[in-house]
């Protein structure tokens, strides 16, 4: 991460011509000080930046340097631009986009602005983009988040967290945070937050990717443990099945036979029942006679009347709807 800021500094103070250690440590998220250490080793490189104090000062560059293409290969050239690109992918500021158009220029690249990658952080029913943009403004701006989660197991717990990161991980959107109630590391599915609130209290804490990668917690060992599983899809969902697994056989009738190893819980169930009718699992036996049973129950639930009570308070609902 680090060469990476320093080459976002670099190309910053050439579009700028200036800026405080204050504004590159927010715009860049890190200390004061590292922004001072980034200087200190930028000029080591041999990079002409030096710093002013008091007012109108700053950190500067000077004044006819450029960044020097020739001794790049092209092949860097190309790679500096997709890297720049991918991280404009989750800060699409119009001040990214500009730079990327000069450096484009500056590298002579035909199109060399024009972004290859996009992450929309948006869901069809539009409620989680109103949660990413709460999220993104705690993180900014190192304020803490309460909310009511809903643990794996079933419990709705009231949390006042302080948010470091997105993380998308394993299909899912997940908050990095230091959770206040358990004075730990913490990963929050995104999905069950509830009643999030950006609150007035700021935070410092000071954290590395490194904490991420000791403190993220585990799932229960009731989660870890996985069962070699054999499912059969019939032909019309190819589709999923290439997206869902990694072992697909097709057999000669057009059915995909797909070998996999998931948790034996109620997630899996509730994943392979989303496929309908048109999805079985082959084995293990156990696995199957759990997915057998979960079947004759919702059959057993659809067998039966509506219960009345849901129903009356439905048509009390409606009623007052009406009259309003």
């Amino acid at each position: 991460m680090t060469n990476s800021r320093l080459l976002q500094l670099l190309l910053r103070l050439l579009d700028q011509g200036r800026a405080t250690a204050p504004e590159l440590a927010e715009k860049f998220e890190v200390s004061v000080r590292t922004i001072y250490r980034d200087v200190d080793a930028l000029s080591a490189a041999g990079v002409p930046i030096y710093m002013t104090p008091g007012k109108g000062g700053g950190i500067f560059l000077q004044e006819d340097y450029v960044l020097d293409r020739t001794v790049m290969t092209e092949d860097e050239q190309r790679r500096i631009l997709m890297a720049l690109q991918s991280l404009q992918a989750v800060d699409a500021e119009e001040d990214s986009a500009k730079l990327l158009n000069k450096l484009g220029a500056l590298f002579q690249k035909a199109g060399g602005g024009r972004r290859w990658i996009r992450v929309d952080f948006s869901d069809w029913t539009g409620q989680r983009s109103a949660l990413f943009s709460q999220l993104q403004e705690a993180i900014l701006t190192q304020r803490k988040v309460t909310f009511t989660y809903l643990s794996y197991k079933g419990a709705f717990v009231d949390r006042e967290a302080e948010p470091l990161q997105l993380v998308f991980k394993s299909r899912e959107w997940y908050l990095w945070a230091f959770c206040n109630l358990r004075q730990g590391f913490r990963l929050f599915k995104l999905t069950r937050m509830q009643t999030v609130n950006v609150t007035q209290n700021s935070f410092e804490r000071v954290w590395n990717e490194l904490d991420f990668e000791t403190n993220a917690p585990e799932p229960p060992a009731e989660r870890r443990a996985l069962v070699k599983v054999e499912l059969l899809f019939e032909a019309e969902l190819a589709y999923r099945v290439y997206e869902s697994f990694s072992d697909v056989r097709q057999l000669a009738d057009g059915r995909f036979f797909v070998t996999c190893w998931l948790p034996n819980n109620v997630t899996t169930y509730d994943f392979i029942l989303s496929f309908g009718d048109q999805g079985e699992v082959v084995a293990p036996a156990s696995f199957r006679e759990a997915m057998r049973q979960r079947i004759a129950n919702l059959n057993q639930k659809y067998s039966m009347a509506v219960d009345e009570a849901i129903f009356e308070e439905k048509t009390i609902k409606e009623e007052l709807s009406d009259e309003a």
